[in-house]
């Protein structure tokens, strides 16, 4: 995520948890081959979404850093 690329993930509950699909990745189903392609050309093809993901990754990737985790558990600890 801080790389500030697109990201390209399976459907996945804990995934989705943390990556909100179109907005900062594309997520496809795991068993579809053929989605995981449609994703990779539509990145290909649309430059403009796969820049809007990548700034979008980058900016949500602040979240989870280990000062960010860290303080959010002392606030849960106090």
């Amino acid at each position: 995520m801080a790389a500030g690329k697109p990201i390209l993930a399976p459907k996945q509950p804990w995934i989705e948890e943390i990556l909100k699909d179109g907005e900062t990745a594309l997520l496809f189903d795991e068993n579809s081959p053929e989605d995981l392609a449609e994703k990779v050309r539509l990145l290909r093809i649309r430059k403009d979404l796969a820049q809007q993901l990548g700034r979008n990754t980058l900016r949500a990737s602040s979240n989870y850093t280990y000062i960010e985790r860290a303080r959010r558990l002392l606030e849960i600890l106090q």
